[in-house]
């Protein structure tokens, strides 16, 4: 889902996203207290010198939000030290490290780290999971599930504009290609593609990554399911081709 930043407006997808922003000829605003700008560089000089950016990433099991998404990780893992929940070791199916959480290790599948399984990446467990859940248990019927652009390396090196590398989708300024190409990676600009399967009690959190979604459960924000039967979903997803199901 994709959201207009000046009117609130949500889209489906990123064309209409940006089709509307081109109409509207939405003005940059800033982020805390509103001003508007004639230019976007205008707009992130004025929030870098009143320190004006806000943050950008959210937990995703309280309404906390944090302005990288390493404190939001070093939260997210807070909630699960502090849960009642007992924890036990999830180990990889392919490198056979052990894990404090499933989503711990979902973590280290979705971000390629895995030696024995470099190919699962968060689109190709995006696409098995998509494929298996044709009921849309946990992802979201709508979603219209694409490779990772492949022109990624053009949108760094070409995105040099005199002083910083700018993201096209949001106009942040980096100091290098690498950073800037790591923010483009991130599930920053991604879709939310998964959600909880809570239908009971009518949970409707978001996420962008499969790991988010994980960290939601084991959390017990929602009382959706024990532990233990987090785990198994683990197990079913890389080691069986059943329907998903819970």
């Amino acid at each position: 889902m994709y959201k207009c930043e000046t009117c609130g407006a949500s889209f489906e997808d990123q064309a209409t996203y940006e089709k509307h922003m081109d109409d509207k000829v939405h003005l940059p605003e800033c982020e805390t207290c509103r001003r508007t700008f004639g230019t976007w560089s205008a707009c992130d000089q004025h929030m870098d010198d009143t320190d004006h950016w806000a943050p950008r990433y959210d937990c995703q099991t309280c309404s906390r939000e944090f302005f990288s998404q390493s404190a939001a990780d070093q939260h997210m893992t807070a909630h699960l030290v502090n849960s009642k929940i007992h924890q036990a070791d999830v180990v990889c199916p392919f490198c056979k490290l052990d894990y404090t959480s499933a989503s711990g290790l979902i973590h280290h599948l979705e971000q390629g780290s895995c030696p024995d399984a470099d190919i699962l990446n968060r689109e190709t467990i995006l696409r098995i999971v998509h494929e298996r859940d044709s009921q849309g248990v946990i992802t979201n019927k709508q979603i219209d599930w694409h490779k990772e652009d492949s022109s990624q390396n053009s949108k760094t090196t070409n995105a040099f504009n005199g002083s910083f590398w700018e993201c096209y989708l949001c106009h942040l300024e980096f100091g290098s290609a690498t950073a800037l190409g790591s923010h483009l990676s991130s599930p920053f600009h991604k879709q939310t593609v998964y959600h909880c399967p809570n239908s009971n009690d009518k949970c409707v959190k978001e996420f962008t990554t499969l790991a988010a979604l994980f960290n939601h459960l084991e959390s017990g924000a929602c009382s959706c399911m024990g532990l233990e039967k987090v785990q198994k979903m683990v197990e079913s997803i890389f080691q069986s081709w059943k329907p998903i199901d819970f």
